[in-house]
């Protein structure tokens, strides 16, 4: 979508290119990368569910090509582009799981949650945003997103925040501040459960929901 008629033609023989690669003229070495590169092409030739076809006989047929993570990635990246949630769970989850061996773990991470939250797996989302949270606010007391914001590693700012904003909203989902004291009762606290409060209420300050703010703070 979107690509003009050179770039579409220019798309449409690099597929066909690839393909021939793969199933004409099979390639004895790095059939991954040759996957990896037909996906992409089918991609940005707006053929998605070719691509996320193509990125599975990577994680497949070749789950130690050092492509594997990034190809779990990419095809949970399309998954959930195109609404398809708990396809898109089960990648970022797989990528999650790769800890520190994928440059992709952050990302994965942030939107594995989201990807919960779209499904209204409210519980589940908020397990994987508090653990983001715990990671990345600094140590000590917190009360106030602003003052735990500013002490969060350069570059890392946006995560924590949209992390935090997401736990407000699905605690806003289930019903406040009430639902806050469920969630923490069955999970335990924190470290930093009183800028959850905090936070919360500030949002429902938002909302307009003096009532449930008031209770919440």
């Amino acid at each position: 979508a979107g690509n003009g008629p050179a770039t579409e033609k220019s798309l449409q023989s690099a597929i066909q290119l690839y393909n021939d690669m793969l199933y004409a003229n099979p390639p004895d070495n790095h059939p991954a990368r040759v996957f990896y590169q037909l996906a992409r092409a089918y991609q940005n030739n707006g053929e998605s569910d070719a691509a996320i076809d193509t990125l599975a006989h990577i994680t497949r047929d070749y789950p130690d090509s050092e492509l594997t993570g990034d190809a779990h990635f990419r095809r949970a990246e399309i998954l959930f582009n195109k609404r398809r949630y708990a396809e898109a769970e089960t990648e970022y989850k797989t990528v999650v799981d790769l800890g520190d061996k994928t440059p992709f773990f952050d990302n994965a991470q942030y939107k594995y949650g989201w990807s919960r939250f779209k499904q209204s797996n409210y519980d589940g989302a908020l397990d994987v945003f508090i653990t983001i949270l715990d990671r990345e606010l600094p140590a000590g007391e917190l009360y106030k997103s602003e003052n735990a914001l500013k002490g969060v590693a350069k570059g890392k700012g946006d995560l924590a925040g949209d992390s935090l904003r997401v736990v407000d909203l699905s605690l806003v989902a289930m019903g406040g501040g009430k639902a806050a004291n469920e969630y923490l009762a069955k999970k335990g606290d924190p470290r930093f459960f009183p800028l959850i409060y905090s936070s919360l209420g500030d949002m429902l300050l938002d909302k307009r929901r003096y009532t449930d703010a008031a209770q919440t703070f």
